[in-house]
């Protein structure tokens, strides 16, 4: 199976409990939860981390491929790690894998 974001996106769905679960507290009165998978680079061993500014682009291209248009996007740029956090709705979590793997023949390539 080729590499691309997307087929990371249907491998973590299809993990027992999917993509990471967690509870927004900012709201003590309205807590939300939220499911979120991250994607990017941590420090090699030469204390360098890779900047990989596609990942965004990936994200957004495959939510629009299914329509999806409640999400945060959050850029994550430590001294560690570099990387985009997709963060979806429990409803528009379910309804993005029923989409996505539908067809678990098909193989993903990015078209970014």
């Amino acid at each position: 199976m080729p590499f691309s974001t997307e087929n990371l996106f249907i491998n973590a769905f299809k993990t027992t409990n999917g993509w990471a679960k967690f509870n927004d507290a900012s709201d003590i009165n309205n807590q939300k939860q939220y499911r979120c998978i991250r994607i990017g680079n941590q420090t090699n061993c030469n204390g360098e981390v890779i900047k990989n500014l596609f990942i965004k682009k990936e994200f957004e291209h495959i939510l629009q491929k299914h329509n999806v248009t409640d999400y945060t996007i959050d850029e994550i740029d430590t001294e560690y790690e570099y990387s985009f956090q997709l963060k979806l709705t429990e409803t528009v979590y379910q309804h993005l894998k029923e989409k996505m793997t539908k067809d678990d023949t098909k193989s993903y390539i990015s078209a970014v």
